[in-house]
C-alpha cells in the first residue's frame, strides 16, 4: 500500500476526515503497516499498550480471556480503531485482538496518537464518541445478560 492510498484510507475514517493532508502524511510516515494472518493475534490481553491500530483491511475478533480460555465479545472490520483505550489510559491491553481474516493494519505509536489527540480537538472528540459508544453497547449487553439470568432463576 503506497502513501497516497494510506492517506485515502485515513480520510475514509470519520475521525480523520477533517485532518489536513500534510498531517495525514505525517501520520502515514510515522506509522508502521502490519499484516496479521488469520488466527494470529494483533495483540493480547495484558500486554503493554504501546500503540493504537487502524484496521485498513480485513476482520478481527475481540476476545476476553479468562480461566477457561477466550470468548469473542465483538468483531471489528475496516476503519476500526483498536488499542486506543490502553493507550489513553496507559494501562495493559484489556482484550485480545485476533485476526478472523487476513488483516492489514496501521500501527500508530502511543506518543503519536496522544499528540494527535491533543493537537486536534476534533480527533479527541471522535475518540471520545467511539469510547462512549462502546460503553453504551456494553451497558446494553449487561442489561440483556442480567435479564437472562433473572428469567433463568425464574
Amino acid at each position: 500500500m503506497g502513501i497516497e492510498s494510506e492517506i485515502q484510507s485515513l480520510q475514509s475514517i470519520p475521525m480523520f476526515r477533517d485532518v489536513e493532508t500534510a498531517r495525514l502524511k505525517l501520520i502515514a510516515f510515522t506509522s508502521m503497516r502490519l499484516t496479521v494472518l488469520p488466527g494470529r493475534d494483533l495483540f493480547t490481553q495484558g500486554q503493554v499498550s504501546d500503540s493504537a491500530y487502524i484496521i485498513l483491511e480485513g476482520e478481527a475478533d475481540v476476545l476476553l480471556q479468562n480461566a477457561s480460555g477466550g470468548r469473542v465479545i465483538a468483531q471489528l472490520g475496516k476503519n476500526a480503531l483498536v488499542g486506543d483505550m490502553g493507550v489513553i489510559l496507559g494501562e495493559p491491553r484489556s482484550a485480545t485482538i485476533r485476526a478472523a481474516t487476513r488483516l492489514e493494519v496501521m500501527q500508530i505509536p502511543r506518543e503519536n496518537f496522544l499528540s494527535l489527540a491533543c493537537d486536534m480537538p476534533s480527533i479527541a472528540l471522535s475518540v471520545m464518541r467511539e469510547l462512549a459508544r462502546r460503553v453504551q453497547a456494553g451497558n446494553i449487553r449487561i442489561a440483556e445478560l442480567m435479564q437472562q439470568v433473572e428469567q433463568a432463576r425464574g
